[in-house]
């Protein structure tokens, strides 16, 4: 068996898309809120999801392994970052090829 070293991404390949057409969001230092314009819903989101957010801003589509990546580089551990990725998923904040 192959050792691997770093954080293994849960959902290697899939690339992320930010859906801003879908979605709107503020980002704090402590956590963020997502608005649904669609049905006026607005969700407060912790800090590593709204670190996801930012970090798709700033290169939107990006591979899942390269978001993971960079969000460990924050301090995030993969636990938090996967279950960002997956409360980001539920809201249609973000979604995944």
């Amino acid at each position: 068996m192959v050792e691997q070293s770093g954080p293994i991404p849960a959902k290697e390949p899939a690339i992320i898309h930010l859906r801003t057409d879908q979605v709107e969001w503020r980002v704090w230092d402590d956590c963020a809120v997502v608005f649904d314009p669609a049905n006026g819903d607005t969700h407060r989101i912790d800090a590593p999801a709204g670190a996801l957010i930012q970090i798709l801003e700033q290169s939107n589509p990006m591979v899942t392994g390269e978001l993971v990546r960079r969000a460990t580089l924050l301090g995030y551990s993969q636990d938090s970052v996967n279950s960002a990725l997956d409360v980001l998923e539920a809201l249609d904040t973000v979604s995944c090829d």
